[in-house]
Protein backbone atom coordinates (compact mmCIF):
# COMPACT_ATOMS: atom_id res chain seq x y z
CA UNK A 1 0.00 0.00 0.00
CA UNK A 2 2.98 2.51 0.49
CA UNK A 3 3.97 2.33 -2.98
CA UNK A 4 0.85 2.80 -4.45
CA UNK A 5 1.06 5.28 -7.11
CA UNK A 6 -0.45 8.54 -7.18
CA UNK A 7 -3.13 9.27 -10.43
CA UNK A 8 -1.64 12.26 -12.86
CA UNK A 9 -3.21 15.12 -12.99
CA UNK A 10 -4.32 16.94 -16.32
CA UNK A 11 -2.64 20.00 -15.32
CA UNK A 12 0.81 20.68 -13.23
CA UNK A 13 0.42 22.59 -10.72
CA UNK A 14 2.22 25.25 -11.96
CA UNK A 15 0.69 25.47 -14.87
CA UNK A 16 -2.46 26.40 -13.09
CA UNK A 17 -0.77 29.30 -10.83
CA UNK A 18 0.52 30.54 -13.84
CA UNK A 19 -3.08 30.39 -15.35
CA UNK A 20 -4.78 31.64 -12.14
CA UNK A 21 -1.85 34.78 -12.33
CA UNK A 22 -2.51 35.41 -15.97
CA UNK A 23 -6.47 35.77 -14.87
CA UNK A 24 -5.78 38.27 -12.23
CA UNK A 25 -3.49 40.52 -14.51
CA UNK A 26 -6.11 40.36 -17.22
CA UNK A 27 -8.71 41.13 -14.44
CA UNK A 28 -6.80 44.28 -12.84
CA UNK A 29 -5.69 45.56 -15.93
CA UNK A 30 -9.33 45.62 -16.95
CA UNK A 31 -10.60 47.94 -13.95
CA UNK A 32 -7.04 50.12 -14.54
CA UNK A 33 -8.52 50.51 -18.24
CA UNK A 34 -12.48 50.94 -16.95
CA UNK A 35 -11.03 53.80 -14.82
CA UNK A 36 -9.09 55.71 -16.72
CA UNK A 37 -11.18 55.90 -19.60
CA UNK A 38 -14.02 56.90 -17.82
CA UNK A 39 -17.12 54.59 -18.28
CA UNK A 40 -17.29 54.26 -14.06
CA UNK A 41 -17.48 57.85 -13.90
CA UNK A 42 -14.85 58.07 -11.67
CA UNK A 43 -12.88 61.35 -11.63
CA UNK A 44 -9.28 61.90 -10.57
CA UNK A 45 -8.13 64.69 -8.09
CA UNK A 46 -7.51 67.74 -10.41
CA UNK A 47 -3.18 68.52 -9.89
CA UNK A 48 -1.37 71.17 -11.83
CA UNK A 49 0.72 68.42 -13.65
CA UNK A 50 3.02 68.37 -10.54
CA UNK A 51 0.97 65.59 -9.05
CA UNK A 52 -0.24 67.26 -6.24
CA UNK A 53 -3.60 69.05 -5.49
CA UNK A 54 -4.04 72.40 -5.18
CA UNK A 55 -4.51 72.23 -1.12
CA UNK A 56 -1.48 70.20 -0.84
CA UNK A 57 0.94 72.76 -2.65
CA UNK A 58 -0.68 75.60 -0.49
CA UNK A 59 0.09 73.73 2.37
CA UNK A 60 3.48 73.29 1.38
CA UNK A 61 3.71 77.30 0.60
CA UNK A 62 2.51 77.69 4.44
CA UNK A 63 5.05 75.36 5.63
CA UNK A 64 8.18 77.12 3.67
CA UNK A 65 7.16 80.22 5.39
CA UNK A 66 6.79 78.98 8.74
CA UNK A 67 10.15 77.41 8.53
CA UNK A 68 11.69 80.69 7.19
CA UNK A 69 10.06 82.53 9.53
CA UNK A 70 11.66 79.86 12.63
CA UNK A 71 14.59 80.10 10.90
CA UNK A 72 15.08 84.14 11.02
CA UNK A 73 14.16 85.17 7.89
CA UNK A 74 11.85 87.72 7.72
CA UNK A 75 11.55 88.82 4.57
CA UNK A 76 9.15 86.25 3.15
CA UNK A 77 7.01 87.10 6.37
CA UNK A 78 7.63 90.99 5.16
CA UNK A 79 6.63 90.12 1.43
CA UNK A 80 3.44 88.08 2.69
CA UNK A 81 2.64 90.59 5.06
CA UNK A 82 2.58 93.30 2.09
CA UNK A 83 0.44 91.32 0.27
CA UNK A 84 -2.03 90.94 2.69
CA UNK A 85 -2.03 94.40 2.94
CA UNK A 86 -2.82 95.19 -0.93
CA UNK A 87 -5.56 92.64 -1.29
CA UNK A 88 -7.20 94.58 1.57
CA UNK A 89 -6.56 97.71 0.23
CA UNK A 90 -7.79 96.62 -3.24
CA UNK A 91 -11.28 94.88 -1.95
CA UNK A 92 -11.59 98.05 0.58
CA UNK A 93 -14.77 100.07 -0.74
CA UNK A 94 -12.66 102.65 0.40
CA UNK A 95 -10.02 104.32 -1.60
Amino acid sequence: MTTVRHADRAFPPVAIHQVLAFVAAVLVAGIVALTAFGPLNIQLPVTDGLGATPSVLESGRQWELERRAQSGDIVPVIRSGDDWEMQRRDQSPIR
